[in-house]
C-alpha cells in the first residue's frame, strides 16, 4: 500500500493553525524577558515550570497581536517538578498554570486542553518572538518518541521557546496537546521535548485554587 506524502498534510495543518492559534509570552510590563505561554481560558495560562520556578518569568502575560500585557495574579508549578532529579521524569512535570489579574476578554484565542501527543502524530509547535508585532513561528512536528509524561518532536526550538504550546488541529479549532520544555536531539538532529498537559491539569488546578 502506498504511503501518502507528509508534505500536503503538514501544509494543511499549518493553514488550519493560522486561523486558530495564538500564543503569548511572559515578561515585564514593558519588555519581553520570559518564556512562551498560552491561554486556556479567559484568565488562565500555561507555561513551563522552569520558566517560573523560584520567581522567574516576569509578572505579566503578553497575549500577542499588539494587545496590552495583563498582570499575573498567581502562578504555580507542578508540585512534582521540584521533587524529582530524574531528567526524564522531570520533563513530564515541567508545567505551570497561572491565573491572570483580569480576564482577557473576547479578543485572544483560548485553546482547549486535549489528549497527549501520540507516536507518529503530526502536531504544530507555535512560538511568539515579539508579541507587539505578532511575529509567530509555526512548525509542523512529527512525534518521534514517547516517554512517560512527555513526547519528543522532530523540530528545533531556541532559548526562550520553553512554555510554548504544542497544538493539535481539530474540526472545531485547536487544542493544546503538550507544552515545550527542553531542547534535545533525535538521531543526531535538533528536537524538542514537550510535557503532556492533560494528565497534570487536575493537580495544577488544585494547587492554583480559585
Amino acid at each position: 500500500m502506498r504511503t501518502p506524502p507528509i508534505l500536503p498534510t503538514c501544509l494543511a495543518i499549518l493553514l488550519a493553525v493560522q486561523a486558530h492559534a495564538q500564543s503569548g509570552r511572559l515578561g515585564s510590563r514593558d519588555g519581553i524577558q520570559g518564556c512562551g505561554a498560552t491561554a486556556i481560558g479567559s484568565d488562565l495560562i500555561v507555561t513551563a515550570a522552569h520558566c517560573v520556578h523560584d520567581g522567574r518569568g516576569g509578572p505579566f502575560y503578553h497575549p500577542g497581536g499588539g494587545l496590552d500585557p495583563i498582570p499575573l495574579r498567581r502562578i504555580v508549578h507542578d508540585p512534582d517538578y521540584a521533587k524529582t532529579s530524574d531528567r526524564h521524569a522531570k520533563a513530564g512535570r515541567d508545567l505551570a498554570l497561572g491565573r491572570l489579574a483580569r480576564p482577557m476578554g473576547a479578543g485572544p484565542i483560548r485553546h482547549t486542553v486535549g489528549p497527549p501527543p501520540r507516536a507518529g502524530e503530526v502536531l504544530v509547535l507555535e512560538t511568539l518572538s515579539h508579541p507587539g508585532r505578532g511575529e509567530t513561528r509555526r512548525q509542523t512536528c512529527p512525534v518521534v518518541r514517547r516517554t512517560e509524561g512527555a513526547a519528543t518532536l522532530s523540530c528545533a526550538v531556541v532559548s526562550g521557546d520553553s512554555g510554548s504550546p504544542v497544538l493539535r488541529i481539530t474540526d472545531t479549532g485547536s487544542e493544546i496537546a503538550a507544552v515545550a520544555v527542553a531542547r534535545t536531539t533525535f538521531l543526531g538532529a535538533p528536537a524538542t521535548v514537550a510535557a503532556d498537559l492533560l494528565p497534570r491539569m487536575r493537580v495544577l488546578r488544585g494547587r492554583l485554587g480559585n
